[in-house]
């Protein structure tokens, strides 16, 4: 929990002080948790346990580790507009259980306009060692 809060500040921070970087372009961190009691289809009631996370843009897919070792009975997705661009332009987070974004996606965390936190629901555990991540936007200036 401590290096994606880590990675979450540090993404935050160059949103605001490098515009270069960031400005224009959508990006969210997106996270894993996973739920011991919680119903499938519904909001978790608990914030759950943190597994991984990623930042995720509309143009790559990044992936997010999975450890078989762990025991997960429900997961969910978490996540955190980073820049103004994410809440306007974006609908949510594909999520694929391939690893490389092809194909229907798995899930798709939809996001609520102007929020910039959105919480999943739970999902009965059926990931394989990775997921990939990649938000659905759309096009700039649309």
């Amino acid at each position: 929990m401590h290096f994606f809060t880590n990675l979450l500040t540090l993404a935050s921070t160059a949103s605001l002080s490098s515009g270069a970087t960031t400005h224009g372009y959508p990006l969210a961190a997106v996270s894993l948790k996973a739920h011991d009691d919680c119903v499938h289809g519904l909001t978790p009631d608990s914030a759950g346990a943190w597994i991984s996370g990623t930042l995720a843009t509309p143009d790559a897919c990044t992936q997010i580790p999975v450890e078989k070792a762990w025991e997960i009975s429900h997961s969910s997705f978490d996540a955190w507009m980073i820049t103004p661009e994410t809440v306007e332009r974006c609908h949510g987070a594909a999520i694929f259980v391939d690893g490389d974004c092809t194909g229907r996606p798995f899930y798709v965390l939809p996001f609520e306009y102007g929020r910039r936190h959105v919480r999943g629901v739970c999902l009965a555990d059926s990931l394989e060692w990775v997921v990939a991540v990649k938000l659905v936007c759309e096009p700039e200036g649309f």
